[in-house]
């Protein structure tokens, strides 16, 4: 069943609809839809809000669209859904709460973008620098990893990854045992000239120059210098030498 109440105006001497309140009753799922409409500029009455009664898990909000399949659904064209903080604090947020209770939150101050677990602060985007950090509000590069502050300042020549920690400060490549880990290095004439590979396969370490393996340690601590098989604790291959210590 649908109730309706309808508004209008005199445009020209001419009633118009200019919006509409609908009221739609589902009687067979007791289910009650409520629309709400608008006319646009282009002369259509459009909907513009739907309250939709769902028969077990509350009523769904639907802007832009009269059947929104979630708790709240914004459809249309260049879609936009916008937070303005005008009171002094200035930091708009979005805030996620399970059973009552805030889990996170995302939110801007001075044009920062910030990441929050329940209410600790765990990643920023920085606005002046567009830098992230985690750990740290202040990053020192463009990613940086921080479980303690060591220092304020880092070399500019190796600041695109930063990892800070008063301890051990590492990372962790795993790879599986039928393959190797590895740090590439290259530039605008090949993507991979020199590389750092620690191969699984056979507990060897290799290194690499000009596309070209230059030194292998292999599982039993043997050192090769031009060789992939080194057979001493130093073995020297090449055409200036050919040794072994």
């Amino acid at each position: 069943a649908l109730n309706r109440i309808s508004f209008k105006t005199d445009f020209s001497s001419v009633e118009s609809d200019v919006g509409q309140i609908d009221v739609c009753t589902n009687c067979s799922t007791y289910r009650t839809d409520m629309g709400f409409s608008v006319k646009s500029t282009g002369g259509n009455i459009c909907r513009g809000l739907t309250i939709h009664g769902t028969t077990n898990d509350g009523p769904r909000i639907g802007i832009g669209t009269s059947t929104p399949d979630k708790t709240f659904v914004v459809r249309g064209t260049d879609a936009e859904v916008v937070i303005d903080d005008i009171d002094s604090t200035d930091t708009p947020r979005l805030r996620f709460r399970e059973s009552g209770n805030t889990s996170g939150q995302v939110s801007t101050d001075s044009c920062n973008l910030r990441f929050f677990t329940q209410s600790s602060e765990r990643m920023r985007l920085v606005n002046s620098t567009g830098n992230v950090g985690i750990g740290t509000t202040n990053p020192l590069g463009k990613l940086e990893v921080q479980s303690s502050s060591v220092i304020g300042s880092v070399n500019a020549g190796a600041d695109e990854l930063v990892l800070q920690n008063c301890g051990y400060a590492g990372m962790s490549i795993l790879a599986c045992s039928n393959a190797a880990g590895q740090i590439l290095f290259g530039d605008e004439n090949a993507n991979v000239e020199g590389k750092i590979q620690y191969f699984h396969t056979d507990d060897s370490f290799r290194f690499s120059t000009n596309q070209t393996e230059a030194v292998r340690i292999d599982s039993s601590g043997c050192v090769g210098v031009g060789t992939t098989s080194p057979a001493r604790l130093l073995h020297l291959c090449g055409s200036q030498v050919n040794g072994e210590l």
